[in-house]
């Protein structure tokens, strides 16, 4: 029976001495099939022994039973440096209660689910569970953060809690769509100090940085990465020319209170023109018919223009040349002056979308996926551990 075990527990330096099986335990009692172990301290071996300790370990379930290993341990006195040492195992690190194949198989249990649950489902502590997901989870990012170098990045932020306006900054690797990490400050400043303390080559390696108008953002990004190029979020900048329409549409709606055609247009005028309905399509015919809303009509016709621009995969120069043309087309309409001004502004970082056309729209799933995390752990005691079931989550799945 003894033998049987061994080959179900797969761990060829141990022997088994004796097996008990209560209802839904197994009690493996166990020890190294090795008469030495070698010192921590001066690396020689002894034969030595000083005492024992049986440790009670947590391992991978049998036939559908919990395993609990009773490891007898040996401390042994080195003959060489005369030092007390315990015998190490490959397969469970010091002072730890499950083995490491447990602790791999909880961690993975733990994507998608809350750490509560795991604790019903495996009959663990919550203090045991969460330092498992901890310690993986660690390991995991120190692990990721050496595969790949980081070229392109974003950033964008989130709301901690609903409404209490403390929001972190969500930074993350565009090539993979992975969380790299969240900051629980946002401020130049501080975005500014945690890139340096990533080290020049970190900063040097980064050819790319997305964000959205905020300036805080872009300045840092332009004091810490001196290789990258700055582009400002194409969502972000095209909400500046929908609002310019919205703007206009509300302006004929007070000057024209009685007509019943504009109380439901707002989405309408605002939708991808390609995704309107016949009946939609309809509406702004019929509205765009009349001669009191040609300047409506003409406002709705620019936006169109900029997004047409916008699709067409062109390069950097010949999107400057089609951009200034649709400026100076609008020049005389007094809704679309703000956009205007806000682009001569933003310029240089709006045609940088039309070198390589990166954006951070992903960012807005992946805030989806943060959110649903945040859900599921029904709040969480501080924000580190919420940083590490965010990053690790995303690693998970890349992995």
């Amino acid at each position: 029976m003894q033998v049987q075990f061994e080959d179900f527990l797969n761990l060829p330096e141990i022997e088994v001495q004796a097996v008990l099986i209560e209802n839904a335990v197994i009690h493996i009692h166990c020890q190294s099939k090795l008469p030495f172990a070698y010192c921590l301290h001066c690396l020689k071996r002894s034969e030595k022994i000083n005492q024992y300790q049986v440790r009670e370990i947590r391992d991978l379930p049998l036939m559908g039973k919990k395993v609990i290993l009773h490891l007898k341990s040996r401390q042994f006195i080195c003959v060489s440096c005369h030092r007390y040492y315990y015998e190490r195992f490959y397969f469970v690190d010091s002072h730890e209660t499950v083995t490491q194949r447990y602790s791999e198989s909880i961690f993975k249990l733990c994507n998608g689910i809350e750490l509560q649950h795991i604790v019903v489902i495996e009959d663990l502590c919550w203090q045991t569970v969460n330092r498992i997901f901890n310690k993986q989870a660690n390991r995991l990012i120190d692990k990721s953060s050496s595969i790949k170098p980081v070229r392109r990045i974003g950033i964008d932020e989130i709301a901690l809690r609903k409404g209490h306006k403390n929001y972190v900054a969500v930074i993350v690797d565009l090539d993979t769509a992975t969380v790299l990490d969240l900051l629980e400050d946002r401020s130049k400043d501080f975005i500014i100090r945690y890139f340096n303390q990533k080290g020049e080559a970190f900063c040097n390696q980064i050819v790319l940085f997305c964000s959205d108008l905020w300036e805080g953002y872009l300045n840092a990004a332009k004091e810490v990465f001196p290789n990258a190029m700055l582009v400002t979020d194409r969502f972000h900048f095209f909400t500046k020319l929908q609002d310019c329409v919205d703007v206009c549409r509300r302006y004929f709606r007070k000057k024209y209170p009685k007509d019943k055609e504009l109380i439901n247009l707002k989405w309408v005028l605002l939708k991808n023109e390609v995704d309107l309905s016949v009946e939609e399509r309809d509406l702004l015919k019929k509205v765009f018919a009349k001669e009191e809303y040609r300047l409506l009509r003409e406002t709705y016709d620019s936006k169109n223009g900029f997004r047409d621009i916008l699709e067409r995969h062109i390069d950097q120069k010949m999107a400057n040349s089609e951009i200034q043309k649709w400026v100076d087309g609008n020049k005389l309409n007094r809704f679309v002056a703000h956009f205007l001004e806000f682009y001569e502004r933003w310029k240089e970082y709006i045609l940088n979308y039309f070198r390589g056309r990166y954006h951070t729209s992903l960012i807005e799933g992946i805030n989806n996926k943060i959110k649903s995390i945040k859900r599921r752990a029904y709040g969480f005691a501080n924000f580190q551990f919420f940083r590490t079931r965010v990053v690790a989550a995303f690693l998970h799945d890349l992995h």
